[in-house]
């Protein structure tokens, strides 16, 4: 059987994920209720891998385990497909589901490991056989089949719980956190092999993290997920690049942020006053004449040079990490971080240096000066675009 073969009937055919303003309160000591989970509303669709990203207790892990049938929602409804399955037990959701401690029986072989959920489906031992082989082949783990859990490389369990949860061929892949236990080299390697797997597979996923480089990298979708809340739902790109709160712009990124107000606005453009200079910014967004905002500079998005520019300032702190080179500037009382490709031709600036920073304007974004105190809306998954 080909490589193609195998894995064409690794998984059913993708469903959608779709739940509908889903709330988890869990009544705490004193009667006092705490909502975990907070009106959260999703669509996913069939065969995208959608990434559930904030920081701890933000949430996330709980509307994961609703969907897998392991919590139950105070309020809202959970679909797959065209399925609601708010009452049907885990082991009846068509999902299967990797943990972030991979959840191994430590008295079982990697066969019998990955057997698991086909013995439970009494499913003939040839056929058991046939799909295990399939899988530990597609995993890379020949050899290990009668090792225990104990004599596998971290990599190599994180392997055998995807192959686990593969084997039974969900319609949906559900990923808590999977590498979290894996040092950095190791999550980078798996986290790709992740992505290409479920792409090659075709299989709905949704994935678990707090880690913005592995959200920004697997996805095409990000769930952004701040007090139980959803803030922002988008491509990595949209949410980098275009932020709607403030919270997304700090989780996702290193952002600098500057003070200013609204001069005019044409069109998508506005004209906006920052520390004593004028800039000019694309927004999509109405603005009114005189409103407070605050812009949003990447670190990327700024040059810095030793002509004069827009700004000029003193580097306060320069950290070369190989690749690049962080600086911290001051400008007019503020300290703005910067990033600079490291060139071999190029010396690097001082600290104490006078720089000038020329700003990309394509790469700037406003945001309301009033976000930081803002209460926060959910958000609706929307469908990739076909093609």
């Amino acid at each position: 059987m080909s490589q193609t073969q195998r894995e064409s009937r690794v998984s059913n055919a993708p469903k959608d994920v779709r739940v509908f303003n889903l709330t988890k309160v869990y009544h705490g000591a004193a009667g006092r209720n705490v909502a975990a989970v907070n009106d959260v509303s999703l669509d996913i669709a069939p065969g995208t891998l959608v990434t559930l990203l904030g920081p701890s207790g933000c949430g996330k892990t709980t509307v994961l385990r609703m969907i897998a049938g392991f919590e139950t929602p105070t309020s809202g409804s959970i679909h797959i497909g065209d399925r609601m399955v708010n009452n049907v037990p885990p082991n009846r959701r068509d999902l299967a589901m990797v943990f972030q401690s991979y959840a191994l029986f430590p008295h079982m072989s990697v066969f019998e490991n990955v057997a698991y959920g086909l013995r439970m489906r009494r499913l003939p031992q040839s056929e058991v056989q046939r799909r295990v082989w399939a899988m530990m082949e597609m995993m890379h783990l020949e050899g290990c089949e009668e090792r225990a859990p104990n004599q596998l490389s971290g990599g190599q369990q994180q392997r055998v719980a995807l192959a686990r949860a593969l084997v039974v061929e969900p319609s949906v892949l559900l990923l808590d956190e999977p590498l979290s236990n894996l040092d950095a080299k190791l999550r980078i390697y798996m986290r790709d092999e992740i992505r290409s797997l479920q792409q090659r597979l075709g299989i709905t996923a949704i994935y678990v993290t707090h880690d913005q480089q592995e959200a920004l990298s697997l996805s095409d979708r990000v769930v952004v997920i701040n007090r139980g809340r959803v803030e922002q739902v988008g491509t990595p790109q949209e949410i980098y690049q275009r932020p709607n709160t403030e919270f997304v712009a700090t989780f996702v990124g290193t952002a600098n942020f500057l003070q200013g107000s609204v001069l005019a606005q044409h069109g998508e453009e506005v004209a906006v006053r920052v520390m004593d200079q004028h800039l000019t910014v694309p927004s999509e967004h109405r603005w009114q004449l005189g409103e407070p905002v605050m812009l949003l500079v990447r670190p990327e998005a700024i040059h810095l040079g030793r002509e004069d520019e827009t700004f000029t300032g003193i580097v306060r702190r320069v950290s070369f990490l190989g690749a690049s080179v962080e600086y911290q500037v001051e400008v007019g009382g503020n300290l703005l971080n910067a990033v600079e490709p490291a060139q071999v031709s190029t010396p690097l600036y001082s600290v104490e240096d006078r720089v000038s920073l020329n700003l990309e304007h394509s790469s700037l974004h406003l945001l309301p000066a009033s976000d930081h105190n803002a209460a926060f809306e959910p958000a609706t998954l929307l469908r990739p675009a076909v093609g």
